[in-house]
């Protein structure tokens, strides 16, 4: 097993049943598990399932479809976790990471704050609200 397992289990992997009232949304949670994924973070609703180079997270409070999204760090689910729990601003620049926010997010004001940052970072990488100092001059 890789080393992050130690680090995120106490050295054994969770099954199913450590996870108690985890297992509420029953047969989609199986169903993933029988597909190989394991389950290597947790934040109260917010999950995190790991299988080769791919992370999950996964809002179980939604459903599957459209509660979940995919990561290649679990470094950076984690966080994602986090955030969405804490319903903390993320300080990315990174548009597909904030995406991932909002898919992973129900419908609140959080998730509105968070398009609204999307909307902001668009509009500055298209160059509307660039700013110029006309003292520097062209440099």
């Amino acid at each position: 097993m890789p080393s992050f397992y130690n680090k995120v289990s106490g050295g054994t992997l969770p099954t199913l049943r450590d996870w108690g009232d985890f297992v509420s949304n029953g047969d989609t949670l199986n169903s993933i598990m029988q597909k190989g994924y394991k389950i290597v973070f947790r934040k109260q609703y917010m999950v995190v399932l790991h299988k080769d180079a791919d992370y999950i997270v996964w809002n179980t409070e939604l459903d599957f479809d459209c509660g979940h999204s995919h990561l290649k760090s679990l470094k950076m689910a984690q966080q994602l976790c986090r955030n969405v729990v804490c319903e903390k601003m993320p300080k990315t620049k990174n548009i597909y990471l904030l995406h991932s926010h909002i898919r992973t997010l129900p419908d609140c004001d959080y998730k509105d704050k968070i398009e609204d940052l999307i909307q902001v970072k668009q509009d500055k990488m298209r160059g509307n609200n660039y700013y110029f100092n006309v003292n520097k001059g062209c440099q």
